[in-house]
């Protein structure tokens, strides 16, 4: 039997232990993740070589100007630099939606609202208590 083969074994030896460990009314809902699972893991498998040559060809030149120690490591932190940017631009998209809501309540006579954004100018921009209210009646009167 090739490696292959005792893998396959494995593995499916591996899925019946685990099916047989579960709880009856919890073996149907794991049996779908590990097929979820098993189709991943077989797209990965088909497409890691198209997703390998694009990487190689994507650093080919940052390799050949920085050489083959710094063109990867520019590689790498530009790659961890993308989802941390997406992350930041959608935190501050989520702030800027949480503050439009909180627009409109004030808008709408909200006094809980009020004194929420009262006590955030408060403490966030160190306004005294007639400043930190004017600058919320402007809100509430339609202008920032």
């Amino acid at each position: 039997m090739t490696t292959a083969g005792v893998i396959d074994v494995l593995l499916i030896a591996i899925a019946f232990a685990i099916l047989i460990c579960e709880k009856q009314e919890d073996r149907s809902r794991t049996f779908g993740v590990m097929v979820l699972i098993g189709i991943l893991g077989l797209a990965l498998y088909s497409i890691w070589p198209f997703l390998q040559s694009s990487v190689l060809l994507a650093i080919s030149p940052l390799v050949s100007r920085f050489g083959w120690i710094w063109g990867p490591v520019i590689t790498i932190i530009i790659a961890i630099n993308i989802p941390i940017w997406a992350w930041f631009f959608g935190y501050l998209m989520r702030g800027a939606w949480s503050d439009a809501k909180e627009n409109r309540a004030i808008r709408a006579g909200s006094k809980e609202a009020f004194d929420k954004r009262v006590e955030a100018y408060k403490a966030m921009l160190n306004y005294d208590e007639q400043k930190a209210i004017e600058a919320t009646l402007r809100i509430r009167d339609g202008g920032k």
